[in-house]
């Protein structure tokens, strides 16, 4: 059974955090499903893969309802 794993982020730009992002997400996203979530939309910096979902939230509780949306 696949899980549902959600990584927040400020955006998925170039910097060290967003590599960690990218690999870890990337990693997971063989056996699992993979959504990150950012308060700036905008390109990857890095490669994803296909599977990933990237979605923008600009405020906390819109979080809330898509990390509910996404795990209906």
């Amino acid at each position: 059974m696949k899980k549902n794993i959600v990584f927040f982020i400020d955006s998925m730009g170039k910097g060290g955090a967003e590599r960690v992002v990218s690999i870890l997400a990337n990693s997971f996203s063989q056996n699992n499903n993979v959504y990150i979530i950012t308060n700036v939309y905008g390109e990857s910096g890095y490669e994803l893969d296909k599977n990933i979902k990237l979605d923008k939230s600009y405020k906390f509780i819109q979080i809330v309802y898509t990390c509910k949306k996404l795990f209906q």
